[in-house]
């Protein structure tokens, strides 16, 4: 019996996408770490990770607590279906991740120039990056419960 690889299982997506959640939330918080050591841009842990935590952490909680705590999955949905928002939260989430990523990076520059201090900069973000954390965090979800 052969088994078709464009066509992935369950588990192995929920794998991907927490692994694409958890390994770019590690970027963040390790791309983050030089600009709060160095006491230029941010004035304490709270000012950069309480700024970064919020935008990441219910996507990585949701991708690290389903597989370990939900019901098993049932594989009872069509292959194109599964296939599909599979593809869809794996696009946003890179997408939005790849963002706050160069948000961090236009930040630290424009603070670095004199341009305000990156705290402004990260806070001008907010409301931005709150309604883009949907997309992603919706389709999760919807992947997550509909399978």
């Amino acid at each position: 019996m052969t088994t078709d690889r464009s066509k992935p299982s369950i588990e192995s997506c929920r794998r991907r996408l927490a692994i694409i959640w958890w390994a770019g939330g590690g970027v963040l918080i390790a791309t983050m770490l030089p600009l709060l050591i160095g006491g230029q841009y941010f004035s304490g842990p709270a000012d950069s990770l309480g700024w970064l935590l919020p935008h990441i952490a219910p996507s990585m909680m949701l991708t690290g607590a389903v597989p370990l705590f939900g019901a098993k999955p049932q594989d009872r949905a069509r292959p194109e279906e599964l296939t599909f928002l599979y593809r869809l939260a794996a696009g946003s989430s890179l997408a939005y991740l790849l963002v706050i990523l160069f948000v961090i990076v236009i930040a630290a520059f424009r603070a670095g120039v004199g341009d305000g201090s990156a705290s402004e900069q990260l806070a001008a973000w907010n409301v931005v990056l709150g309604v883009l954390q949907g997309m992603p965090a919706s389709l999760i979800g919807v992947f997550f419960a509909r399978h």
